[in-house]
């Protein structure tokens, strides 16, 4: 049973506003830890295999995971849920401090970023049921706005404290991260708690079964995971390739890479910044040709020119693109998929998208010995131009008379006098 009343819990500004900032900064402790624990792994054993066993033990639990996440993230309580999170988040990394153990230091960061998957999920729910529709966008791109911020703030953190501390110093100060995002959440945000979607004791089994079934038995929602395919594909390729290309093709040196990197993470956190005041005043659709334009550029710049600025310009359009694109994308998904179901939904949809990056990994690797990296992005692109356009023409006339979307399935009342922070 659902409960229901006349307003979202976030329905103030200065209440979105400060929920984003507390899980922006879980976000910053998860990008500074997914970046810290590989290469404080390398430090400790000098092998390039135990680096990339780090990397794999935290992505791969947490795209598997993603469905069981969902299937559970509406049977309790919001805040508690997130708030548990970043405590047992800390939990892990004290004890890997304590210890010095290079497995259990593995280990930790695994499961941080487990938990940042189903913290990820928990976000897109409430954002998805307690805000009001038409604030949604706005909101989003605030959101993305926040998560490109720290995009480049945790990777830069990261590599600060590993260069001025020792490792267990490093992972205190990542799990104070985590600890002021859980404190900030669980102090400040009770109305999230007022609701919890699912009651009862439906089996995990079951609650699966549903994410699956609503993916797979909804057209609109598999027409607009097929266009989040055929963008996420070529930019996870331009991601896993951009070293190959500044360093072997374009003959730059490493830190030019983190430069292109950081530069594109900027101008993505503009476009968000940008982005924000009109998805407040039109509909999001009016996104989808400046989107074609970054994406298009992007694509030429970086398959076409052999030059590092020019490369740098069509990896910032790419980066731009791909923002306004996730927008645009995460907006329509809240209006495609029942409100009664958006846990359990979310988790599947969430783990297919992300598919992406090991498919991205797995193409670089299978054709990187034939073909140089670029011609692999041309290819690919080439087959996201095709997947893209087609899978969106196909969902937009699957959407064009859509019934009234879905209003937030837990809408709440709260105190005037709350505050964010």
């Amino acid at each position: 049973m659902t409960a229901t009343a006349p307003a979202p819990a976030l329905h103030r500004d200065a209440t979105i506003v400060g929920f984003v900032a507390a899980r922006a900064l879980a976000i910053l402790g998860d990008q500074t830890v997914t970046f810290f624990v590989p290469i404080a792994v390398y430090g400790a054993t000098q092998q390039v295999t135990s680096s990339g066993i780090a990397f794999l033990v935290q992505w791969l639990p947490r795209i598997l995971s993603m469905p069981v996440s969902g299937a559970y993230v509406d049977r309790f309580r919001a805040r508690q849920q997130l708030v548990v999170v970043d405590l047992a988040r800390v939990a892990m990394l004290v004890l890997a401090a304590v210890t010095g153990s290079l497995p259990l230091l593995v280990v930790a960061g695994g499961a941080a970023t487990l938990l940042n998957g189903h913290s990820t999920i928990a976000v897109e729910s409430i954002l998805g049921r307690q805000v009001a529709r038409d604030r949604y966008p706005q909101t989003q791109a605030r959101f993305q706005a926040a998560q490109q911020l720290v995009t480049v703030a945790g990777p830069a953190l990261g590599g600060m404290l590993l260069g001025v501390l020792p490792v267990d110093a490093g992972l205190a100060v990542i799990a104070a991260i985590f600890l002021v995002a859980g404190v900030w959440t669980g102090l400040c945000f009770h109305a999230l708690d007022r609701v919890v979607v699912e009651r009862g004791g439906e089996r995990l089994l079951r609650r699966l079964g549903t994410g699956f079934s609503t993916v797979f038995g909804s057209r609109p929602i598999l027409s607009l995971i097929a266009v989040t395919l055929g963008v996420n594909l070529t930019a996870s390729l331009v991601l896993a390739s951009l070293p190959a290309i500044i360093i072997g093709d374009l003959h730059q040196s490493e830190p030019t890479v983190g430069l292109l990197a950081a530069t594109a993470t900027v101008v993505s956190f503009l476009a968000a910044l940008l982005t924000a005041p009109i998805a407040k005043k039109r509909e999001v659709d009016v996104f989808l040709w400046p989107v074609a334009l970054l994406l298009v550029t992007g694509a030429l710049c970086m398959i076409f020119v052999g030059d590092v600025v020019v490369m740098g310009i069509g990896y910032g359009c790419w980066s731009a693109g791909v923002t306004v694109f996730t927008i645009w994308m995460r907006t329509w998904r809240i209006r495609v998929i029942p409100a009664e179901q958006l846990g359990a939904t979310l988790g599947v949809f969430s783990s297919m998208i992300l598919a992406s990056a090991p498919l991205a990994g797995l193409i670089l690797a299978t054709a990187g010995g034939s073909w140089d990296p670029r011609t692999i992005l041309g290819v690919v692109a080439v087959v996201s131009l095709v997947v893209a356009p087609v899978s969106l023409a196909v969902f937009r006339r699957q959407v064009r008379t859509p019934a009234e979307p879905p209003a937030p399935a837990a809408e709440l009342d709260v105190d005037e006098q709350q505050t964010a922070g």
